[in-house]
């Protein structure tokens, strides 16, 4: 393999595997690909998970101490909770964070995402409520937006840490083979900062993050998804239920998404030992040429965003099955035709801080 694929190929291993490979390009290809990288992932996280190349990137020490601000702010949100009895589960970027990386602060970015029962809403909404926090409406949702598992963003006064309230791991049709009491009833203790919180089991917190790649189909923003799921597979080698990921996978009609992400992985360098092969088949026929595609923007790390054609054909042949993207569709058209402003009624009910 010559040329910057090559680089990139390097990279990418490095990444999922967490070592650098046994040849290496040339320093400059490879400090291409990681900028790249880093534009769409983020400095400090780009230059973390690329330690054993040595690369060094200019922005990722101010970047860092973003990261430092966010994973700061989060954890206090965090234990906050805790103290008033309102223990959530951490879901996706705050839970990863912990329970993958040695070093979670690169890791953090973006909202903390909390799963909690409908009837705790409103005690949170008070609690930060009365620390200044608010929600901020989406006016770019147009296409269908619907809050059955999540709300729009709830920020502190500052903008530095922005809330995902979920009621839902994940939007249907996970919680159909996944529902939240399942997710509370198998969560586990992690330790941080303040002390521990409740994470998804990895079987579901493996799950989380497939049915979040099928909503944003292989897209740019999957990077981080991907990321975390080879790190995940690679700390629980041979200790993962793969029967219940399928049941479960199966009934939350999710199976075709999750083949293709393991296929993805295993192409973009991931032991193939670390996954059953049954269930990282690559795609064949039109959805093989689909699935090269996507391929190919993850080897060029996403140079321009994917159009709405794009992702339309990756969502029919790739992560979705017939009967549930026309459901879905319908979901969505219901959304745009009854839009909200996906603000928890709750909210309404809290007295203003």
């Amino acid at each position: 393999m010559q040329g910057s694929e090559g680089a990139v190929r390097a990279l990418w291993a490095t990444v999922l595997g967490g070592n650098a490979p046994a040849t290496s390009p040339p320093a400059g290809e490879l400090a291409q690909a990681a900028e790249r990288l880093a534009r769409r992932l983020s400095p400090a996280w780009a230059s973390s998970l690329l330690k054993p190349l040595t690369i060094n990137l200019a922005a990722a020490p101010q970047a860092l101490l973003v990261a430092r601000l966010t994973h700061a702010a989060q954890g206090e949100a965090m234990r906050l909770m805790a103290e008033a009895g309102l223990e959530p589960v951490a879901l996706k970027g705050f839970s990863n964070a912990h329970a993958l990386y040695d070093d979670p602060v690169a890791r953090i970015g973006g909202d903390l995402d909390v799963l909690l029962r409908r009837d705790q809403l409103a005690a949170v909404i008070d609690l930060f409520g009365k620390r200044g926090y608010g929600f901020a409406a989406d006016g770019r949702r147009r296409w269908g937006f619907v809050s059955d598992a999540s709300f729009v963003p709830f920020f502190s006064p500052d903008g530095v840490c922005n809330i995902d309230l979920h009621v839902e791991a994940d939007s249907w049709p996970l919680y159909v083979g996944l529902p939240a009491d399942d997710v509370r009833a198998a969560a586990r203790r992690v330790a941080y900062a303040h002390g521990s919180f409740m994470a998804p089991a990895p079987e579901h917190a493996l799950l989380i993050a497939v049915s979040n790649i099928a909503k944003d189909r292989f897209s740019a923003p999957t990077i981080s998804k991907v990321i975390d799921l080879s790190r995940l597979l690679a700390r629980r080698q041979g200790d993962l239920d793969w029967a219940e990921i399928e049941t479960r996978s199966a009934r939350a009609a999710l199976t075709p998404a999750l083949s293709a992400t393991l296929a993805l992985l295993v192409e973009l360098g991931l032991p193939p030992a670390l996954v059953p092969p049954a269930l990282s088949w690559r795609p064949s026929g039109l959805a093989g040429q689909v699935f090269a595609r996507v391929l190919a923007d993850w080897l060029a790390i996403f140079p321009r965003d994917c159009g709405a054609a794009t992702l339309l054909m990756r969502e029919a042949l790739l992560t979705r099955e017939p009967s549930t993207l026309v459901a879905l569709n319908l979901r969505r058209l219901r959304g745009l035709l009854r839009r909200g402003d996906g603000i928890p009624p709750e909210a309404r009910l809290s007295p203003p801080p």
